[in-house]
């Protein structure tokens, strides 16, 4: 496989994390919908109401602050966000209108640290950022059955890529800090 090839796919890859950071999944939202709705039992639906609509649950602390959210966005998006005690974002679960779903986890400035994605293609990917977001580490699953495991540096620069391809061909490449190869066993 060619290096610019791997590093596109891992570049598009990173870009996808980012734009995807607020995913949310509809399952767990589901549950946590109807454990709610089990909790608030003391009121009777009407008679010909089958069906409650809402754009979103928030569950509060006894002091009134939101701990979670369970929603639909404007964006066609829907999940499930965990917020700490100081109101901030730690986790994200959810589905967006294209059909691609993540788990996404924050450190305490909000920031990515990692990434769990099913893309509505079929790709798959798991990628882990630094404290800057900066991304430092990848595994994907293409559609196709290629499967990389990727390391960067603090800039964000592609090091080193471990592929295997669909026929269970390996390539190995280890890249200088400007992305040049210095050395690389490439599946052939």
């Amino acid at each position: 496989m060619r290096k610019d090839h791997q590093s596109a796919i891992l570049t598009r890859l990173a870009k996808v994390e980012r734009e995807n950071r607020r995913l949310k999944l509809v399952g767990i939202g589901a549950l946590i919908l109807m454990g709610t709705f089990a909790f608030m039992g003391q009121a009777t639906p009407r008679q010909n109401q089958d069906v409650m609509q809402l754009r979103e649950i928030q569950i509060v602390n006894p002091e009134g602050k939101v701990n979670a959210r369970l929603g639909a966005r404007p964006d066609g998006s829907t999940g499930l966000s965990f917020l700490d005690s100081e109101g901030k974002i730690r986790s994200e679960l959810g589905i967006d209108a294209a059909g691609t779903t993540g788990l996404i986890l924050f450190d305490q400035n909000e920031n990515t640290r990692t990434g769990l994605v099913g893309m509505a293609n079929d790709l798959s990917s798991l990628v882990f950022y630094d404290a800057n977001n900066v991304l430092r580490a990848g595994v994907v699953e293409m559609p196709d059955g290629l499967s990389t495991l990727a390391f960067y540096d603090g800039n964000g620069n592609l090091r080193a890529n471990l592929s295997v391809v669909p026929d269970g061909r390996a390539g190995l490449i280890f890249n200088d800090e400007e992305g040049n190869l210095i050395w690389g066993a490439p599946a052939q």
